[in-house]
């Protein structure tokens, strides 16, 4: 991690991050040298929303420079298929829970359900939206 702390963040916890929710922003900024990830299943759940306007997907898309979004790869897939079989998950949230496993790194999510997913090696970070 050299010396980082480092989060994944599915696309709830995104989305409200680049709204700047103050929960989001707290985890974030709590720490110094913050460094957080994307799946890629997240950067096409944010741009795949019917009706972007071209002004909120710049947005979208400067919030995403910022992020390292990681891409599937053999590992990822297998992890997201066993987290999926194991936990009935949908298949997007397996792979971003997949992941977060692969990186070794939290997950931070909204998505109450999400969190109390068990999994060995999915740790998760709650946050309750707009609330610090």
């Amino acid at each position: 991690m050299n010396g980082r702390t480092e989060y994944m963040l599915d696309t709830n916890s995104a989305l409200a991050s680049l709204r700047g929710d103050a929960s989001v922003k707290c985890l974030l900024c709590a720490k110094p040298n913050v460094c957080s990830h994307v799946s890629v299943i997240t950067r096409m759940e944010m741009l795949a929303f019917g009706g972007l306007a071209p002004s909120d997907e710049e947005a979208i898309r400067r919030f995403l420079d910022d992020m390292d979004v990681v891409p599937l790869n053999d590992e990822v897939e297998r992890i997201a298929i066993s987290v999926r079989r194991h936990t009935r998950r949908k298949l997007p949230d397996a792979i971003v829970a997949a992941t977060a496993i692969w990186l070794g790194i939290p997950l931070v999510t909204a998505d109450r359900q999400l969190s109390k997913t068990v999994y060995p090696g999915l740790e998760t970070a709650l946050v309750m939206l707009d609330s610090c």
